[in-house]
């Protein structure tokens, strides 16, 4: 996808050349830019990118122009372009001309010349930012149009299946008003046991049967389960009785390569079927769909009578039926799964978007903030030490969140390459408590400067360990920070390692500081922070435990927490994988 395209429109050429290297400044190559020394230029201009499919997204025109003045400009433009938003930039506008463009081009901003360039840079920031979110957002609906229609065309393609199926039924007449009566009632529920119910109970009464049982196959276990029945005659209950299926059986060899059976004499001998008259006559019909058999309708009469074609032919056409109406519940209770997730993960991204915005925003105003208060001390004439001290304070604050921001977009990074199992692995062996000491030093200098005590405990066993160090030095790291965070003053903090077999476990384990049973399910979770035990009020990005949890799971790893009232312990199992050398 081509990158969008901004035009700016003036009549004197030395302004549209500031006006290009301003926004050149200002989008660092995000974004195309174009210039057009009059209205008719600039329409000329949009049909050409038009036909080369490029996107306008903003257009900066000037107001007083020779041709054509910039609030009928930016209306043609609007009617050609209707995502296109505008900028009108002049000194000379009315309020008409500014009403006019507000009323029939959508106006976005006008700036009146000569411009500032935080204005500028403001305005021309929010309009790319709001074409930009505008587009995504009608693709989104593009798409769940697209997706609903496909829904709508596959529910129209199954129910054509069942008016089939139906259809085929018309020159049987003496059995159509059975099979439509049977077919509607299966269609008038999607709950699975009312449907083999259905089909069981109506099978029974119309065609007068002594018997009439479903059951269904479990061909892992080779089971049959009778799971729906219905007994006109004086025989006992039969329900939850479970047949074992024998494969080599002449019965079941033919059942489950999908044959009919009619017979007399009672092919199987089970417990379920000692009350049966053995001289009864049987059919036999499977469940099938085009991959397995699903299960069997049993259907008994007097011996004396038998099942004639039509009779068979509509028990076929039911157990069809049956299979693609079970197919619809199943698609249906599946449905309902996909967009309960659907609503989830919408609440996520609805979450994720909000966390993200705040984080984004906060170390952003601190940094204007701080940047307005140096350019007022800078200029004043003669910068006195103490001012010259306050501009340094603002120079730590703007390092302080220009540091704070970095972190946050390098920490979304790694989590997106995570999640998408795009981080690759770099194994090496490594002596695990000589590794230890070297990652722990900061630390210890951290802790004694803030009257905490850091203690590490190895086993005298310790084998070395073969992982990707930098992601288990992360991890650790975290940990530790967020320990030397919390951490009340004269507390200790504990690093613990130890074999667990040929697994390794680590412990960071601080006293002074519990976490709620209601807050250690959340935890991992991105950007959910506990603020109130943030006593030095240090703050983070929200995305460190969240990272952890992934790093450790990258090296196969688990990770979990325990508090109690007075400590915090964390707890890493990562196994050695020196098979993947």
């Amino acid at each position: 996808m081509s990158k969008p395209v901004i035009i700016c429109v003036d009549d004197e050429p030395t302004v549209l050349e500031s006006l290009k290297i301003e926004l050149k400044r200002i989008l660092n190559g995000s974004c195309l830019i174009e210039t057009a020394e009059g209205g008719e230029a600039a329409l000329e201009l949009i049909g050409e990118l038009q036909e080369e499919e490029y996107e306008v997204a903003l257009v900066l025109a000037d107001y007083i122009m020779p041709d054509i003045k910039g609030d009928e400009l930016l209306r043609q433009i609007h009617a050609r372009s209707p995502h296109t938003l505008s900028i009108m930039i002049s000194g000379q506008a009315d309020l008409d001309g500014v009403s006019n463009a507000i009323r029939a081009a959508r106006l976005f901003r006008y700036i009146p010349k000569p411009w500032q360039p935080d204005d500028l840079r403001s305005s021309v920031l929010e309009a790319v930012q709001s074409f930009l979110q505008d587009r995504k957002l009608d693709l989104q609906a593009k798409q769940l149009r697209q997706l609903y229609r496909q829904v709508q065309e596959f529910n129209v393609e199954l129910e054509q299946q069942v008016e089939e199926r139906t259809a085929k039924l018309g020159r049987i007449l003496e059995f159509e008003a059975m099979h439509r009566r049977i077919t509607n009632k299966m269609r008038e529920s999607l709950d699975e046991s009312q449907i083999l119910q259905t089909v069981v109970q109506e099978l029974a009464t119309e065609l007068e049967l002594n018997y009439c049982v479903l059951t269904l196959y479990n061909l892992e276990r080779q089971t049959a389960e009778v799971g729906y029945e219905c007994i006109r005659t004086q025989l006992p209950l039969a329900r939850r009785t479970v047949i074992q299926i024998d494969p080599n059986s002449n019965l079941y060899s033919q059942i489950l390569q999908g044959k009919s059976l009619h017979c007399c004499i009672l092919p199987l001998s089970s417990d379920l079927y000692t009350e049966l008259d053995r001289e009864l006559t049987v059919f036999i019909c499977p469940l099938r769909d085009e991959q397995k058999t699903l299960g069997d309708i049993w259907l008994f009469k007097p011996c004396s009578q038998v099942f004639d074609d039509l009779e068979i032919q509509t028990i076929e056409q039911l157990a069809d039926q049956c299979v693609i109406t079970l197919r619809q519940s199943r698609l249906y209770q599946l449905s309902l799964k996909q967009v309960q997730e659907l609503e989830r993960l919408s609440l996520v991204k609805d979450e994720f978007l909000s966390s993200i915005s705040h984080e984004l925003r906060s170390p952003m105003a601190t940094i204007q903030t701080a940047i307005q208060m140096l350019d007022i001390v800078l200029q004043s004439p003669q910068i006195s030490s103490s001012e010259l001290q306050t501009a340094l304070r603002y120079l730590q604050i703007l390092k302080q969140e220009a540091h704070r921001e970095t972190c946050l977009i390098n920490d979304l990074l790694d989590m997106a390459r995570l999640e998408a199992g795009a981080a690759p692995l770099n194994i090496t062996t490594i002596n695990l408590a000589l590794w230890l000491s070297i990652i722990t030093e900061p630390f210890v200098e951290r802790t004694r400067n803030q009257q905490q005590h850091l203690i590490v405990e190895t086993s005298t066993d310790l084998a070395d360990l073969t992982t990707d160090p930098s992601y288990l030095e992360r991890a650790l790291s975290e940990l530790l920070h967020n320990a030397c965070k919390y951490t009340p003053i004269g507390k200790t903090i504990q690093l613990g390692v130890q074999m667990n077999g040929t697994s390794f476990q680590i412990s960071v384990k601080n006293f002074g500081v519990e976490i709620p049973a209601t807050e250690q399910s959340r935890i991992f979770d991105k950007f959910y922070r506990i603020t109130k035990l943030d006593q030095r009020k240090q703050g983070g990005t929200g995305l460190g435990l969240a990272l952890v949890k992934k790093q450790i799971e990258r090296l196969q790893g688990t990770i979990q927490v325990n508090s109690e009232p007075g400590w915090t312990m964390f707890t890493i199992q990562i196994p050695d994988l020196s098979q993947m050398v």
